[in-house]
């Protein structure tokens, strides 16, 4: 049971090598992003998501 066990995290500890070795990406987001509030215009969510959006990109 206990080899079973240990076995079973060998795929895990080679992807993360390989994972650690990957070039580095381009920072998030490297588009614009899209809100996309499910409620009415003019209501409080509205309001809010309209004053949080510009503090989103910088």
């Amino acid at each position: 049971m206990l080899k079973r066990i240990h076995s079973g995290w060998l795929p895990v500890l080679i992807a993360a090598v390989f994972a650690a070795s990957c070039p580095a990406h381009a920072e998030y987001p490297d588009k614009p992003l899209r809100l996309i509030v499910p409620f009415p215009p003019g209501g409080g969510t509205d309001i809010l998501m309209r004053a949080i959006g510009p503090k989103l990109t910088s």
